[in-house]
This record gives C-alpha cells, structure tokens and sequence, in this order.
C-alpha cells in the first residue's frame, strides 16, 4: 500500500512545474505567432513598421490565454478548499462561536470610580499621608514607581498632585521645585481631618 502511495504521488505534477510549464508555452507561442505574423506581413509587401501594432497584438493574445486559465484554475482551486462554489458567500456566513466557560477570560481592571480628592483616590492619598507622616519623606525620588492601594504606581504627576493639596492645606510648609519644605505636623488622623479623608 505504501507503495503505491509513493508511485501515486510522483505521477503527480507539482503545481510549480505545471505553471512553469504554460508560462513556457505561452512564451513559445508569442515568439512563434509574432515571428509568423512579421513573415506574413513581409510575405504580403508590407512594412513591418507599419503593422507592428498589429503584430504586437497578435503576440500578446496567447498571454491573454494564459492569464484566463490562470484565473479558472485559481478560482477552480478556492471552490475546492471552500467545498462550495460561492466562496464569498461562505465566508461571510461563518458565525462567531458562542461564549463558553472555556473561551471567556477575565481581565483584572484597577480603576477607581468613586470619589475622588481633586483626582487622587482617598486609600491612595490616605497611604501616601501614613507613610511621609511616619518616614518623614515625601521627596518625588523615594516616592516615583512606588505601588499606592489603587494598584497604580506612583508617578511624577501622581506625586506632584498629592504633595501640591497638601500644601495647599498648609499641611506641606515651604515646599517647591528645589525646596523640601517641612510637615506642619506629623498626627495623621490630623492630616486626615484636614483633608476630609477622617470621618
């Protein structure tokens, strides 16, 4: 059996060689038809300068057949992969699969969607005020990529918001661009007060 397989298989043109094939027969048929039509016009007293549109013409026809069969057996190729004639049509009609316990995965989101203090998360500025109070550094250095209770890390805008409220609360005394400042006070749950974050 396996045998016959492998005899089955070399019978078989390879598709390569068989548009190599026609490409070849296709060139030999234009030089042939170009070469018997400039006879033919030279045979009959014309001036091949003259005919040469004719010629030309003449030349390209057995390309125009080549590129038809091309396209029938391209086509004729995609209705056998499709099983059907109207391959459009089958595409287009191809359904989603259903949801299934198999084929839904759940994506953790960390966003935030309640109040905010002028855009911080309350855990987040709650945390933040915690810690300096405790550590007593609030410099952007130690704070930049630190993970706050939202699940976002800190960032330079992040930190610039949180240190510029509590500033503005006059919790944050003297603080700038190149300035440190100092904490007013270090009781949290004043801080906290303050901020509307201790009820």
């Amino acid at each position: 059996m396996a045998r016959k397989h492998d005899a089955m298989m070399i019978a078989q043109p390879r598709p390569t060689q068989g548009v190599g094939a026609v490409v070849r027969l296709a060139m030999a048929a234009s030089v042939a038809v170009g070469v018997a039509g400039l006879a033919l016009t030279t045979a009959a007293g014309y001036n091949p300068r003259d005919t040469w549109q004719v010629l030309v013409t003449l030349a390209a026809f057995p390309w125009a057949i080549l590129a038809l069969l091309l396209l029938t057996a391209l086509y004729r190729q995609a209705t056998a992969l499709c099983g059907t004639g109207d391959t459009w049509g089958a595409m287009q009609t191809e359904e989603e699969p259903e949801p299934t316990r198999e084929n839904i995965r759940l994506v953790p989101v960390n966003r935030y969607t309640g109040p905010t203090v002028e855009g911080i998360e309350p855990s987040d500025l709650a945390y933040f005020v915690a810690t300096i109070t405790r550590t007593g550094d609030w410099t952007q250095r130690a704070w930049r990529g630190k993970r706050l209770p939202s699940g976002k890390h800190c960032d330079n805008t992040t930190h610039k918001q949180m240190t510029a409220l509590l500033s503005r609360c006059g919790v944050l005394e003297g603080h700038g661009a190149r300035t440190t400042g100092q904490l007013a006070t270090r009781d949290t749950g004043a801080i906290l007060s303050r901020l509307g974050l201790n009820n």
